[in-house]
């Protein structure tokens, strides 16, 4: 199995990556929370690694893979899906003290979670862990788990105070039951028969550029980040005609004159959104000199909408944009 998120990649465990899982389970939450996951030593982990290496291609689990970052190729913790009681699955998740506070275990819940569930038929998963655990907690909270249980409970074989959740797969319906809601649009409609799997996404969008130079920017509501206007096409849709209904909906502009600037797509355009969906983009940017109108978040997309420099970014954005604005703001300066 091999899946890539933005900033990582969840792959199968390799005998050389013993060390690693014995260096990242010696951090002191690991002690605190998930003793039974402490290696001493190398020697310990690599016969976990191995056992967990003999679990893959079966049905019995657990089913644990490593975080390797993408930019740096690090082994940063494991995400994991293990057999409990009553033939209840669980969720688990770890991630080294040192690479914690910085949303990984989130981005491999979502990703992992919706694909090895459905590769395994389980409809329903628990999360849980103790109610002294607020970053677990929170990444459940994030990853879509409700809350089915607070209070004393068996927990690493003591009486604890707990947190239970549970995780609902999505029922996919068949296409002769599908009903088509208009208001939803193509892709939302699709998700209803497809769930999370990956769809490949014609959309388009646009870097609106002021007399300044700057570029307008928007802060999402799904993940608090910030990213320029875009968005998928609907059924018969030009490029052109997605990239303005786009624009328009997420702030209030009109565009007059749009630009082409470059496509995208490839491996480096997956995306998981919040929620699981999972998505390969594909599509044509554009730069847009010429609008009119008054800024307007869409409510529902847009936290904040702001004109930023090239020079000034905001922190708060994917790395990918930062190289992709900084294209922009070289063609502004080629083609002005």
């Amino acid at each position: 199995m091999r899946l890539e998120t933005e900033r990582l990649i969840i792959t199968e465990f390799t005998p050389d990556m013993a060390r690693a899982v014995h260096e990242n389970s010696l951090d002191e939450d690991t002690r605190r929370f998930v003793p039974d996951e402490v290696f001493e030593t190398e020697e310990e982990a690599s016969e976990t690694v191995e056992f967990l290496m003999s679990c893959y291609g079966g049905d019995e689990g657990p089913f644990v893979y490593p975080l390797i970052t993408r930019e740096d190729n690090l082994n940063i913790g494991y995400v994991q899906l293990v057999p409990v009681d009553d033939g209840n699955w669980e969720i688990g998740y770890h991630v080294a003290k040192r690479y914690t506070g910085r949303g990984y275990a989130t981005e491999a819940v979502k990703a992992f979670l919706p694909y090895v569930a459905k590769q395994n038929n389980v409809s329903e998963v628990y999360g849980i862990c103790l109610s002294e655990n607020i970053a677990s907690i929170r990444v459940l909270n994030k990853c879509g788990f409700e809350v089915v249980f607070e209070g004393a409970g068996e927990y690493q074989g003591e009486n604890r105070a707990i947190f239970k959740s549970v995780w609902k797969a999505d029922r996919n319906i068949d296409a002769d039951e599908y009903v088509e809601d208009p208001d939803l649009g193509y892709i939302l409609n699709l998700r209803k028969i497809v769930g999370h799997r990956p769809l490949i996404m014609a959309g388009a969008g646009v870097f609106v550029v002021n007399d300044k130079g700057e570029i307008l920017l928007e802060k999402r509501t799904d993940n608090g980040l910030w990213d320029y206007p875009a968005g998928s096409m609907e059924l018969g849709e030009s490029f052109e005609e997605c990239a303005r209904r786009e624009v328009l909906e997420e702030t209030g502009l009109k565009c007059g004159k749009l630009e082409f600037f470059m496509t995208v797509s490839g491996k480096e355009c997956y995306y998981v959104y919040p929620n699981g969906d999972q998505a390969y983009y594909c599509g044509v940017k554009f730069i847009c000199r010429d609008y009119e109108g008054d800024l307007k978040p869409q409510a529902s997309e847009v936290a904040e909408l702001k004109f930023f420099s090239v020079d000034d970014l905001p922190r708060e954005m994917k790395p990918s944009c930062v190289d992709m604005f900084k294209k922009v703001s070289e063609y502004i300066r080629d083609n002005s």
